[in-house]
């Protein structure tokens, strides 16, 4: 059993609305959220005005409680923080869905998650509407229970501004104190990175206490003055628990970008002066390759946070001189966050996830169950528990027994070494995504970091295809070629499996060969689509 070395903290038993919006927030006016696209602007105060406002037009207009799951279908936006906070002031449970699913993801999720109202962005709703009517909804009901995501109506569908109603006194947020604060608060879909997609139950406590231990930890701590680029979206739990929580908790400043693109990331760092914001490795990656820091004021900028995917430290200490000493920092791991690296190991041990955050407990288990030691050397399985680890997987009894045991501890899937000196972790890989050669384990992660760190390539990722003759699997490598004339070039990919295989072990190298592809597919929160390339392999 591995301690967090940080002391228990207590755990509030209350709801997240009143968590983050207590009634005392109702007098300030420190602006939390800015859209990029047209400078509106979003106080504490107007936020939960406009929360409590929903929640009393939600349950006068459409009856909405405690039973009911509503599903938000939007991109980022200054409305979605009043969506998402003004549905749980009114006792329902929130399922956001990725603004670019397509109709089955959609549907999947709609179904599974029993949504009976919905908000929907007008880029989103036409989708919208044609899946609920192959589900079954009448057209009756689509036109009642389908409000838009924004101040604009679109055709029957009015805009979610018309139910805020003005009695903001009969607008009491729903209590979830007591034993109730562990009902379920939002159902987040996994990414799907190895089958369909599973609900994520995660209740009010989950939240409250994940942000208590997140203000426990010694790492970078963001400052009231701070202005904060958020583009990472809102329908994953870390756009909605690490950035949208956090930071209207905190009262810090968030510019919305609704859809990424390097120069609007630029431009929008250099017009607003953003002191910090997120980002996953390939973005990183690509201001390296790119002179985006020449074309646009970046000297505002003091910290990004790295998460989703391991943070190789070439790529931190690279990224940190070509912007002249912003700090690349790993954003944490786990989602509720589990661990947090500290603020004096950011530059020794930068690849490294941190340490556990208070009240939490770990173990690192091998393939037969026995937990190994922590020599920085001996890897094993991750296994997390404490007041922020989810309650379980919606309607999926199998999988949460899979996934829990019986004492309370997740299961994570990811392979870690642990440092009892430092008291650090390092993910190293994911157990599924190992790929076995000829007895020996290949784990793709640091095989895509090098590739990654060719000045050719822009992104890459590594799976395992089987080879029937060698009765064995070869890692295989799929890159974006920094320069379109390498598309589909077969003598640039056999300069690439050639570098490779100067560099690693030989059990490492690129038997599976290497291929071009246009983008390599990923979830929201940036984890690589290894299915989808597996599926590509196989055609």
């Amino acid at each position: 059993m591995i301690k967090s070395s940080f002391k228990d903290i207590e755990i509030p038993k209350t709801s997240i609305f009143d968590f983050i919006l207590p009634e005392h927030q109702q007098s300030n006016d420190k602006t939390v959220f800015i859209d990029s696209t047209n400078d509106n602007s979003l106080t504490i105060s107007q936020l939960r005005k406009y929360s409590l406002q929903l929640a009393y037009g939600l349950r006068k207009y459409h009856n909405i409680g405690k039973s009911d799951k509503v599903l938000i279908y939007s991109p980022n936006s200054i409305a979605y923080p009043i969506l998402l906070l003004g549905t749980s002031a009114a006792g329902a449970c929130v399922s956001p869905a990725n603004h670019a699913y397509n109709e089955f993801e959609l549907s999947h999720q709609i179904e599974d998650s029993e949504a009976s109202f919905i908000f929907a962005h007008p880029d989103n709703m036409d989708l919208a509407i044609k899946t609920l009517k192959e589900i079954g909804w009448p057209e009756s009901k689509i036109n009642e229970r389908v409000v838009s995501a924004t101040e604009e109506s679109f055709g029957n569908h009015v805009p979610y501004t018309q139910l805020l109603c003005d009695d903001i006194q009969r607008g009491i947020p729903e209590k979830f104190d007591g034993d109730s604060a562990h009902d379920v608060a939002l159902i987040c879909y996994s990414s799907g990175t190895t089958g369909a997609s599973k609900g994520v139950m995660t209740t009010h406590r989950n939240f409250v206490a994940n942000l208590c231990q997140s203000d426990n930890t010694r790492a970078f701590a963001l400052q009231v003055n701070d202005v904060t680029l958020t583009f990472l979206p809102f329908c994953h739990i870390f756009g909605i628990l690490g950035l949208l929580y956090t930071l209207g908790k905190q009262n810090v400043t968030q510019v919305l970008l609704p859809r990424f693109s390097l120069d609007a990331f630029g431009a929008v760092i250099e017009k607003y002066g953003i002191t910090a914001t997120w980002a996953v490795p390939p973005i990183l990656n690509s201001i390296l390759k790119t002179d985006i820091e020449k074309k646009f004021d970046f000297s505002s900028l003091r910290v990004v946070h790295v998460g989703a995917t391991p943070l190789g430290a070439d790529l931190t200490n690279s990224f940190s001189d070509k912007l002249e000493g912003v700090v690349a920092v790993s954003n944490g791991y786990g989602n509720p966050l589990v661990c947090k690296l500290p603020l004096e190991y950011t530059k020794t041990h930068p690849s490294y996830i941190g340490k556990l955050v208070c009240n939490t407990t770990a173990r690192l288990v091998d393939e037969n169950g026995q937990d190994v030691p922590g020599d920085n050397k001996s890897s094993g399985e991750l296994w997390v528990k404490g007041p922020q680890v989810m309650k379980g997987y919606l309607n999926r009894p199998d999988a949460t027994a899979e996934s829990m045991t019986s004492d309370g501890f997740f299961k994570t899937g990811d392979i870690a070494i642990y440092d009892s000196k430092t008291r650090l972790f390092k993910v190293v890989d994911r157990m599924k995504e190992l790929i076995k050669y000829k007895g020996f384990q290949v784990t793709p992660a640091p095989l895509e970091a090098l590739i990654m760190s060719n000045t050719e390539v822009m992104d890459a990722a590594v799976i395992g295809v089987y080879d029937d003759k060698q009765a064995t699997e070869l890692p295989r490598a799929y890159v974006v070629p920094q320069h379109a004339s390498n598309f589909n070039n077969a003598a640039w990919c056999a300069e690439i499996g050639a570098w490779v295989a100067d560099t690693v072990a030989n059990h490492s190298k690129l038997r599976g060969g290497v291929c071009t592809i246009d983008v390599i597919p990923k979830t929201a929160s940036g984890k690589i689509l290894r299915k989808n390339l597996r599926t590509l392999a196989a055609q």
